[in-house]
């Protein structure tokens, strides 16, 4: 998802000799400028594996150090202590990066806003439409289409209301139980049965499918 802030002055724009185009986009463009700050937070906060994992390399926990050696001798620890780590270093990368994250609240947040945006910004558009400073294309059962701008506020105005839904609405904390388990059960298998696998990163898609059809078991999404 990209989305590019507006300039925009407020003061300027809800100023009493203001013109009425701009006084009208000062109710939803603040809004989308927001919006776009959240997005910029969600996108950093995406990343947090990668950073996790660098952190997990360099730590010097001793508490993790411990966890570390204890996976190299016992291979049937891998996955609990390789859990516990990764939820002590995410907790403190996590706390760098956005002390207050909260990724179900942020999304939340997201799309109350977006409705906010959308529902206050129809109504301008309908009126920007009246004074020529929106055109549109009308299907013969008086669908509205292909809305363009016709003067610089017309075009502020689609721009902020040309929101998409974020990337990853249905919030989960990690991937499921499901996969979880599938995971732990093919790399188990998969070691047993001749293929290489690695403590940490993500299974290939023929062990995934080897594992699913020698075992009868869906591969889960």
């Amino acid at each position: 998802m990209s989305l590019t802030k507006v300039e925009w002055d407020s003061a300027k724009a809800s100023a009493e000799d203001a013109p009425a185009d701009l006084k009208l986009l000062d109710t939803v463009v603040p809004v989308y400028n927001e919006i776009v700050d959240l997005v910029e937070q969600f996108k950093k906060v995406e990343d947090l594996d990668t950073a996790v994992a660098e952190a997990i390399e360099s730590s010097e926990d001793e508490e993790v150090k411990q966890w570390k050696a204890e996976i190299e001798k016992a291979q049937k620890l891998i996955e609990s202590r390789s859990a516990k780590i990764d939820e002590k270093v995410r907790k403190v990368v996590e706390s760098e990066i956005a002390p207050d994250f909260d990724k179900a609240k942020l999304v939340a947040n997201y799309n109350d806003k977006r409705a906010e945006l959308k529902k206050n910004g129809t109504g301008i558009r309908d009126m920007f439409k009246l004074l020529q400073y929106v055109e549109s294309e009308v299907s013969p059962a008086g669908r509205e289409s292909n809305f363009k701008g016709k003067t610089e506020s017309g075009k502020i105005l689609l721009q902020v209301l040309d929101i998409p839904k974020l990337e990853g609405e249905k919030v989960a904390s990690g991937a499921s139980d499901a996969v979880k388990e599938f995971n732990r059960n093919a790399k188990e298998w998969g070691r047993k049965n001749g293929f290489t696998v690695a403590d940490k990163g993500a299974l290939s898609t023929e062990l995934k499918e080897k594992y699913s059809a020698a075992t009868n078991t869906p591969i889960p999404s």
